[in-house]
């Protein structure tokens, strides 16, 4: 979704409703108590705490590919 800019594009790269992808980040964003992307019109972009969520992420699931 990060690196999609839209629900749209993330919906199409993952096979499922722009949705389920809406609903699913409404979600997590709910859970974490902290907006994860800017909405603008049909274009989304990320947060500061977004970005920081996806770089911790990326680093684990480096960590456990070199393991």
């Amino acid at each position: 979704m990060a690196e999609a800019e839209s629900f749209t594009a993330a919906a199409k790269r993952l096979g499922i409703s722009t949705t389920q992808v809406s609903r699913q980040i409404n979600a997590l964003e709910a859970r974490l108590a902290a907006k994860l992307f800017y909405r603008m019109n049909r274009k989304v972009s990320v947060t500061d705490v977004g970005r920081m969520l996806v770089d911790y992420l990326d680093e684990q699931l480096n960590s456990l590919a070199v393991s």
